[in-house]
């Protein structure tokens, strides 16, 4: 079975691989290597305040200023380690917003082009329909217009297609009554 890497191991391999983690992993990594160099911190201040007794002999006081100068140098890299973690998961964030948008411009350029080939498949046939349309309720518009300004007597005047396709009155009278309706329920 394989040990546990330690944390020195995680900040190294972070630094080593920076795009191959999260900006979370690196948050979490950033948490316990902040709590580290608290632990650090008392450790060098209590191996500093060791090595300086002056009861000490000088081989004694020569071995815990080693100590205390390898805990100085680790709490130094500690807080080195946590600076630049916390710049590398800012980093890592603005990657990852940046791989959101690159992904949602993707979809939005597939989206833009199968609509492209629909209306490039469809529309002509489309626009040639329309314009028959457009043309036929023109001229039926204006049919309807001409008898419309010379009714037979008692007759009421025609509505216009759209007006009896969608059901909506659009003849002249039936405008005068509705407006009128409209009117008198204010």
């Amino acid at each position: 079975m394989s040990q546990k890497p330690t944390l020195d191991d995680r900040i190294s391999i972070t630094f080593r691989e920076p795009n191959s983690v999260k900006s979370s992993d690196v948050a979490r990594l950033l948490e316990e290597v902040s709590l580290a160099v608290i632990e650090a911190t008392k450790t060098a201040e209590s191996a500093e305040k060791s090595a300086l007794d002056p009861a000490l002999n000088p081989h004694e006081a020569e071995a815990l200023f080693e100590k205390s100068t390898q805990a100085t140098f680790k709490l130094r890299r500690l807080t080195n380690a946590a600076g630049r973690l916390e710049e590398l998961q800012h980093e890592r964030k603005a990657a990852e917003q940046e791989a959101v948008r690159w992904e949602n411009y993707k979809r939005a350029e597939e989206a833009r082009d199968n609509c492209a080939d629909r209306i490039k498949k469809r529309y002509p046939a489309l626009q040639k329909e329309l314009m028959g349309l457009i043309s036929l309720i023109a001229k039926t518009r204006l049919a309807v217009r001409q008898v419309n300004a010379n009714l037979p007597d008692s007759l009421a005047p025609l509505g216009m297609p759209e007006g009896i396709a969608f059901d909506y009155p659009d003849s002249p009278a039936e405008k005068v009554v509705a407006s009128a309706r409209c009117k008198s329920q204010k």
